[in-house]
């Protein structure tokens, strides 16, 4: 579905056609993911796993990454003073590098809420505090110091390290000090040599077990980095202004290192986008057009158009409330304003709307709705519909909305001016009641004179039934005034 196909970082960036996107990555990015060949089985990183892992959670400048580094170089010199004590062989000393992280860099683990964010390993580093993704990532890095192979088993809410002992996979729970080899698999030919007295490890049984390697493992550490920017999550300590040209970047390199087309990871990147292409109308409505063509040319591309129908839509709602959020502004900015240019606002969004949302008619139409229902009480709070001196420019300006030529498609308005018109009928026929009742026949005779008039001239109103209600009522009124 949505896999790269052995395409570098640079020229998959590039393929979705938004500089916005390309423009947010940092040139350690560049270099590190440029370094990644995910044609290989699993990916081949050419680079040291640290330095991966360290600019994934957006440790960027070069100036940073060193300092962590060389703490880890410092580390390793401290491990290798211990080991050089011991008579370690190679089970033993993926033991030991396990309970020397927990002494010198997991000191504490994190509970709650927190236990399960999977955003890099940054907080470790500076803090001590831990989860299962943060201890496994490191656990990983610094293993590969010392030559080992390694991945990772994702299970609901967790995720634990592997580590290949003469080829055998050992499993590793970073959480625990003494989480090394819970299953004893390395036994008869290996046992573990740190354990402490009194203390048992609780074996889990997990379900619906995932692999994944070093490299694609980051794939949720980019996806929920993302999230971060385009606000759809907060994490203690991050957040802060939405940015969807940074979100929608960290999601693609997600989807690059994608290693099964998870179909929630491809939603997730595709969602971004379209973000970047909303904030964009909103800002320069004439950019709206060019927006929804660049943004379907992406969902149209083979290997994301299975998932063309559902952002089709997403692209036509997000249209919709671009188009309201437009209008809405721009009344604000005229609060007081002349009719016509009220008028005009609405006459440019029922236009935005029809020349852009043209996938899914329901979605424009409900746009038109609004602008129909929303203009009408804007035009009955200007004219209040209490004389005809109200009525006739209120009728005018609603008419010249309802019959302007794009409304006619589907016969779309045609329903709208068949019901104002009734109303307007109807606001006539009760203004020209009360002095009748009142016996003021010549105040009547004048209302209902000219609203007839009104709305056989001008609105060429044709429903009969209404129109004889009004005209009844007057000639019974014209008795009196005989």
């Amino acid at each position: 579905m949505g896999s790269p196909g052995g395409v570098p970082i640079l020229d998959y960036l590039n393929m979705f056609g938004y500089t916005e996107i390309t423009g947010m990555l940092r040139p350690a990015e560049k270099s590190e993911l440029s370094r990644i060949d995910v044609t290989a089985s699993p990916p081949l990183y050419r680079g040291e796993l640290l330095r991966l892992y360290i600019i994934a959670s957006e440790i960027t400048d070069e100036r940073e990454i060193e300092k962590y580094m060389a703490r880890f170089r410092e580390l390793k010199e401290k491990a290798d003073g211990e080991m050089s004590r011991m008579n370690l062989n190679s089970y033993n000393r993926a033991e030991f590098l396990l309970h020397f992280l927990h002494t010198n860099v997991f000191l504490e683990m994190e509970k709650g809420v927190y236990s399960s964010y999977n955003i890099g390993i940054r907080e470790t580093l500076d803090s001590g505090r831990f989860n299962c993704y943060k201890s496994a990532l490191i656990y990983n890095a610094f293993l590969e110091y010392y030559g080992y192979r390694s991945g990772y088993v994702s299970v609901p809410e967790h995720i634990y390290s592997v580590v290949y002992i003469d080829d055998a996979p050992i499993d590793v729970e970073t959480t625990n000090r003494f989480g090394f080899d819970p299953n004893d698999t390395g036994k008869p030919g290996f046992t573990r040599k740190f354990d402490k007295k009194n203390v048992k490890l609780i074996k889990h049984r997990y379900s619906s077990k995932k692999p994944f390697d070093n490299v694609s493992v980051l794939t949720h550490v980019y996806v929920n980095r993302s999230n971060i920017y385009s606000g759809q999550v907060s994490y203690m300590g991050h957040g802060g202004e939405k940015d969807f040209s940074r979100a929608s970047l960290l999601a693609v390199i997600g989807n690059y290192l994608n290693p099964g087309d998870e179909k929630e990871i491809i939603d997730s990147m595709l969602y971004k986008i379209f973000l970047i292409s909303q904030e964009n109308i909103v800002r320069d409505p004439g950019s709206a057009e060019f927006e929804k063509n660049r943004y379907f040319r992406i969902i149209m591309h083979p290997l994301f158009s299975s998932f063309s129908q559902s952002h089709m839509y997403n692209m036509e709602v997000g249209l919709s409330r671009a188009v309201e959020k437009i209008r809405a502004a721009r009344l604000n900015a005229v609060q007081g304003g002349e009719p016509e240019e009220i008028l005009n606002i609405f006459r440019e969004s029922v236009t935005m709307a029809g020349k852009n949302i043209e996938w899914n008619r329901k979605i424009r139409n409900g746009v038109w709705n609004n602008a129909i229902i929303d203009f009408n009480a804007i035009l009955e709070k200007r004219f209040p519909l209490s004389s005809m001196e109200n009525i006739i420019p209120y009728a005018r300006n609603l008419m010249k909305l309802l019959s302007m030529e794009i409304l006619t498609e589907d016969n779309f308005s045609e329903k709208y001016i068949r019901l104002y018109k009734n109303n307007i009928a109807l606001y006539i026929y009760n203004l020209g009641v009360g002095p009748v009742n009142r016996r003021e026949h010549e105040k009547a005779d004048r209302i209902y004179e000219e609203g007839i008039r009104f709305l056989k001239d001008e609105l060429k109103f044709s429903n009969e039934q209404n129109l004889l209600k009004i005209i009844e009522i007057y000639h019974h009124n014209k008795k009196f005034l005989k």
